[in-house]
């Protein structure tokens, strides 16, 4: 039926079934613009204003390489995963009956600052108890002490730059598979061109018999 109603709806010549499509350079364009607006709008949810972007992106050009900022903060959140399982579970971080110790935030051995620099060297102890109490059950309490509530997971939700960074590695993902997958149909293509082309004409020959020999002569001496 559904086959039907589509054919009926071709067939009556509607706006739709006649719209022209695009090609080229101007298929090009248009998705480029359809991609743009489809980022921007995404920023905008993440706070950045139409000006913001064009400011960036205008950076962005200058600049002869990218930075790959998405792959580091996705580490660095790995890392801070590590660093909450090691509190949740190993000794001396946790207390007699297994559960997590409330830590001292600064200072050697068992502290906070101790995990930090094991599993975020470079980054200041201050950083790395901001992302904690941000994006897991951390939180501070009075006496520069530090605890960890309940479960040792990161809560991706609440970390939004870590949400953004996910997201650009998929998009670069999805453009790299695109441009693998270029490359296999040009290849493709030059493949089929070359299997296409006339080949040169063989030589027609005929052999003449003398003397009790064969001797192979083309047609043009026979002739002659």
């Amino acid at each position: 039926m559904a086959r039907k109603k589509a054919a009926a709806k071709a067939s009556s010549g509607s706006v739709t079934a006649a719209r022209p499509t695009v090609s080229g350079r101007a298929a090009q364009e248009a998705l480029v613009l359809e991609l743009h607006g489809i980022i921007g709008a995404a920023l905008k949810q993440y706070g950045l204003s139409a000006k913001e972007q064009k400011n960036l992106f205008a950076q962005s050009q200058r600049r002869s390489r990218t930075k790959l900022t998405s792959a580091a903060l996705l580490e660095q959140i790995r890392r801070l995963s590590d660093l909450l399982t090691t509190w949740f579970e190993e000794p001396p971080y946790v207390d007699s009956v297994g559960a997590p110790r409330v830590l001292k935030i600064a200072g050697e051995r068992a502290t906070f600052e101790s995990l930090a620099r094991r599993f975020l060297p470079g980054v200041s102890t201050a950083d790395v108890v901001a992302l904690a109490c941000r994006t897991a059950n951390v939180g501070t309490l009075p006496g520069g002490r530090i605890a960890l509530y309940g479960d040792a997971f990161v809560k991706f939700p609440r970390n939004r730059d870590g949400v953004l960074a996910q997201s650009i590695m998929h998009v670069r993902q999805i453009f790299d598979t695109c441009l693998y997958i270029d490359r296999l149909l040009k290849s493709a293509a030059e493949r089929s061109t070359r299997q296409k082309e006339p080949r040169a004409q063989a030589g027609i020959g005929i052999y003449v018999y003398f003397n009790g020999s064969a001797k192979r002569r083309s047609i043009r001496q026979v002739k002659k």
